[in-house]
């Protein structure tokens, strides 16, 4: 199984985008909290959890990994893996994600 809802968030940015071209001068304020507000449940909702550039600046790698039972994740790792022997223990952080806990 693996998770594939995560392109979601490309289709909301990309009906969103045609607003950046429009000529308002003034900010609406409850726009642009609705638009944060939609992203982060989507977010939130998907296992899109590859698209967070924050994990990225904290030195965390992202991988796709599956167990020996046929599931399919999205594993977090603070070194770079080369070989699967690399990774000795994870830990779940949810359904989907497993963080990889060998240091």
């Amino acid at each position: 199984m693996k998770a594939s809802d995560n392109d979601l968030v490309t289709f909301v940015l990309a009906y969103m985008f045609p607003l950046i071209g429009l000529t308002e001068t003034k900010i609406d304020v409850l726009a642009i909290g609705f638009a944060i507000l939609l992203l982060f449940l989507i977010v939130m909702s998907t296992h899109a959890y590859q698209t967070n550039p924050l994990l990225a600046l904290f030195g965390y790698h992202f991988y796709e990994v599956e167990a020996s039972n046929g599931v399919t994740y999205f594993m977090l790792s603070k070194q770079e893996i080369r070989a699967t022997t690399d990774v000795k223990q994870v830990k779940l952080l949810s359904p989907f994600v497993v963080l990889d806990s060998t240091r």
